[in-house]
């Protein structure tokens, strides 16, 4: 049963041993084409001076695997010929460079130097890549201050790179979902990060995130990978985070967008056409070299950093209106209110805008009289009012009968409804909306983004042979939705991640070395409340109104309070009062992974045999109706015969008397989902240079996951129970 399990996930190997290293590859000749064996080849780091040497093969050739995706300088030399160099040879991320070099006869003291040339085609590798430098990261606007925009304008790249900065309407943030490479379909691109896997556990997103300063390159690999490379159903996007030299270097950004200086967007619309509105400040802070301390330590050519502090302020808004309460309202006095087309209006608002709005002063069907549906029992408890049928003829009345005076006397206001009263915003003047109707407050969604994201790496040559490399990224993105006028609905959405990596080299000799990576990386992608009523951390409105909930923080949702919300011009739901839509989620997902390489070069030929661990894990945990019930209010409770033909009525006045329409939804019980993903997988690679112009590559990779879900209630299945609203009773007390 164990082999058929290892069948079956062969193809859905959760992460193979990869890199973002690069290499260098050539055949070193003289001026007849013959091929030159034991030639020895140095190949220098730019920026750092580490220097590895080689010595070509019987075939003349030689290869410099594990190569950091930065500048060298690749000298030959050979006694009978001129020493050659080749400058500035630009090593690409997960890419193999050609050089090939002709050896001119003379005095090695003699030295022909030349520039490295683009080659129009990599005849080292059969995969199909392009890569974006640092020149062009920085060099190109990008709107979204997103390394994913570029990955657009590659060949066999389409779709939408996504942000990780939340968007002012409620979608959720998935950088590099919607990203189709080679036709491969969405959400199934591999994202990495300096040879570390960077894909979200859930959806195929980028866990942490990089801005344009913190990006050495990256490259975008289509067809015909690696055997190295795998849980892929499109491509790979890796991307180089940028290393410190043994220059000091250094940048100082501020970027700005401002509703002032920005078009509007397009729209066709004759009238109430939009304007920008978004306001951005991110700045950034990097720089990098030699780690160097007076009189203690320098660490020229031997330790280097690089860091990056990013503080990003974004605002934005959306214009809503909504039509509140009176303050008579709020006591239960209804008299003197018309409902008008607008909602529910005095007689003097009517009467102020009859000329220049009719239409939305017009009287609404259905009139402005409330119905007594209840009448009160002990214990502060209703009794329905029982109507006279065929079978019903004693103790009943022919229809429900009006309030008195159209005011619900103050021994039927509900307790709860009271309590929440604080909570709901005052109405203002009266004026006409942009919508052509009446509103008596505006409530603007906003969206409020304040984070400071940070990135430190660093690079030590221990010895000749041995190399460190540790980074830790994180992006702390935390998006609060609210509006100034109804602070209990204020949303926050999660766009957490950090990641740590570290990397060891080791070179066995000047033709074997070894690749060891460990990393772990952990994101927290929720849709919850926000910080001020958080689950975990927050203040709890429940217990203040008297109301169950599962959860340390939270609010209720009370839906459909304001009839006049929508009616009210722009369909503000922002005047309400609480919130947690049926998307409440808390998702949190970690990786832990152990990546291991090993290069051997044997004449022509440039072996890798890799293997990897990774483990992987996801906690959700559905927030709906678990951080506060959901109570929706109608005007049926109060109209004039308890059902939706019924006439008149209002949802304010129902909510005042404390019964919620229909079903009230509450979960007798917090149930999280734990998945968790063991893989292990392993490959083998040759990229065998038969001819100098021609390579032959040959990989077979294999792995097995084995999935495994924990942490069901004791049936093993998901359950929510729906609480029916009191027949008898107000659900509020």
């Amino acid at each position: 049963m164990k082999r058929l399990v290892a069948v079956v996930f062969l193809s859905a190997a959760f992460l193979l041993a990869q890199t973002n290293r690069g290499a260098i590859s050539g055949t070193v000749s003289d001026q007849s084409g013959s091929v030159i064996p034991g030639a020895s080849v140095t190949i220098t780091n730019i920026g750092t001076n580490e220097v590895r040497k080689l010595t070509t093969s019987t075939a003349g050739a030689y290869a410099a695997q594990d190569l950091d995706p930065v500048t060298y300088k690749v000298e030959v030399e050979m006694t009978g010929f001129k020493k050659a160099a080749v400058e500035n040879v630009k090593v690409d991320t997960a890419s193999t460079t050609a050089v090939n070099i002709t050896l001119q006869t003379g005095s090695v003291d003699t030295q022909v130097t030349v520039s490295a040339e683009v080659a129009m085609l990599n005849i080292e590798s059969g995969t199909t890549s392009s890569t974006v430098t640092s020149r062009e990261l920085q060099d190109v606007p990008l709107v979204n201050r997103s390394v994913l925009d570029l990955a657009m304008v590659q060949p066999n790249v389409s779709g939408d790179p996504g942000t990780e900065n939340p968007a002012m309407v409620a979608v959720t943030t998935c950088p590099g979902c919607n990203i189709s490479v080679n036709g491969g379909r969405p959400l199934n691109t591999l994202m990495m990060a300096d040879g570390t896997n960077n894909t979200g556990i859930s959806l195929a997103r980028t866990m942490v995130s990089f801005s344009p300063e913190t990006v050495q390159e990256f490259t975008v690999q289509t067809t015909a990978f690696s055997a190295e490379y795998s849980t892929t159903g499109g491509g790979v996007i890796s991307a180089t985070t940028k290393s410190g030299t043994n220059d000091f270097n250094g940048a100082v950004l501020w970027y700005n967008r401002n509703p002032m200086a920005a078009a509007a967007p397009w729209s066709n619309a004759a009238t109430n056409r939009p304007y920008p509105t978004l306001k951005y400040n991110q700045f950034s802070l990097t720089a990098g070299g030699p780690v160097y301390i007076p009189k203690i330590y320098n660490g020229k050519n031997k330790t280097f950093w690089f860091a990056g502090f990013e503080p990003n302020y974004r605002r934005d808004h959306l214009d809503q209106y909504g039509l509140m309460p009176t303050d008579g309202m709020r006591t239960g006095d209804f008299s003197g209110l018309v409902n008008t087309n607008s909602g529910w209006l005095p007689q003097s608002a009517v009467d102020q805008f009859q000329a220049a709005a009719p239409t939305a002063v017009a009287p609404a069907n259905g009139g402005s009289v409330l119905y007594q549906q209840y009448n009160l029992a002990g214990n502060n408890q209703f009794v329905p009012v029982t109507l006279c049928t065929a079978s019903v003829t004693t103790n009943c009345q022919p229809s429900y009968t009006p309030f008195p005076g159209n005011r619900i006397p103050a021994q039927f206001l509900d307790a709860t409804a009271q309590k929440a009263m604080k909570y709901i915003a005052s109405a203002g003047a009266y004026y006409l909306n942009s919508n052509g109707l009446i509103s008596n407050i505006s409530a603007p969604r906003r969206l409020v983004q304040d984070e400071k994201r940070y990135t430190l790496k660093i690079d030590q040559i221990v010895t000749d042979k041995d190399r460190l490399t540790g980074r830790y990224t994180a992006t702390p993105i935390v998006k609060i939705q609210d509006t100034p006028v109804s602070p209990t609905q204020a949303a926050g959405e999660y766009s957490w991640a950090k990641q740590a990596m570290v990397a060891y080299t080791r070179m066995i000799s000047p033709t074997v070395l070894n690749d060891l990576r460990l990393n772990y990386t952990r994101g927290r992608f929720s849709n919850t409340l926000a910080p001020q009523w958080d689950i975990n951390t927050g203040a709890n409105l429940n217990t203040e109104l008297g109301l169950p909930s599962l959860t340390k923080g939270g609010v209720p949702g009370l839906n459909g309070l304001f009839p006049g919300s929508s009616l009210g011009g722009g369909g503000s739901t922002a005047t309400g009062l609480g919130g947690g839509g049926s998307t409440s989620v808390e998702d949190r997902e970690e990786r832990y992974a152990l990546t291991d390489i090993f290069y051997k070069s044997h004449g022509s030929m440039s072996l890798k045999f890799g293997f990897d661990f990774s483990h992987a894990l996801q906690n959700v945990l559905p927030l709906y109706a678990s951080m506060g019930g959901q109570y929706a209010f109608s005007a049926i409770q109060t109209n004039s015969t308890g059902t939706s033909t019924g006439t008149a009525g209002n949802s304010f006045a129902s909510f005042l008397l404390g019964v919620a329409n229909g079903t009230v939804t509450l979960r007798n019980a917090q149930i999280p989902y734990y998945y968790r993903w063991n893989s292990y997988s392993g490959f083998v690679q040759n990229d065998w240079k038969v001819r100098p112009n021609f390579t032959l590559n040959l990989g077979v990779r294999y792995g097995v996951q084995m999935p495994r879900t924990e942490k069901f209630d004791n049936q093993g299945i998901f359950r929510m129970d729906m609480i029916q609203s009191y027949p008898l009773a107000k659900p509020l007390t």
